[in-house]
């Protein structure tokens, strides 16, 4: 990842080893590849974005934290965690729903964000084995 930081003009892919995550999928590879034809969806480009703050908020050097990181209100430098998306997620439903009822707002979790991106890759035609693949789901629970 270095080299690629170092020319990303000149590197179209990279491989990363997600040493641990919650779903116990430890030491998965994966392939990260730039999309010439729409930036948007330019998944190298994002993780290039997001190991950018990862070194100015921690260090070329720090190995041992996770890359999803920020600085919070007071200056020191946080692990993001699904509570901090999940007061996200509930605070532009708020905004972009106008939705003030405490109950309703309890639905948006960051788990909205998985069950978003399966009804928009459903709805534009990607199959279910994609989906289950790119979304990391284990079982077929998603189609629920």
């Amino acid at each position: 990842m270095k080299y690629t930081l170092e020319h990303r003009d000149e590197v179209y892919h990279d491989h990363v080893t997600y040493r641990w995550q919650n779903n116990g999928e430890h030491g998965l590879h994966k392939m990260y590849t730039r999309n010439t034809r729409n930036a948007a969806c330019d998944s190298l480009e994002h993780l290039l974005h997001i190991c950018d703050r990862y070194v100015r908020l921690a260090g070329a050097d720090v190995t041992d934290r996770p890359l999803a990181i920020y600085k919070d209100a007071t200056g020191l430098v946080r692990n993001i965690t699904s509570d901090d998306v999940k007061l996200t997620m509930r605070h532009l439903a708020s905004k972009v729903y106008n939705i003030s009822n405490k109950e309703e707002l309890s639905k948006w979790s960051s788990h909205s964000l998985r069950v978003g991106a399966c009804c928009i890759l459903w709805a534009k035609g990607h199959s279910p084995e994609f989906i289950q693949r790119v979304l990391r789901w284990k079982s077929e629970s998603w189609k629920d």
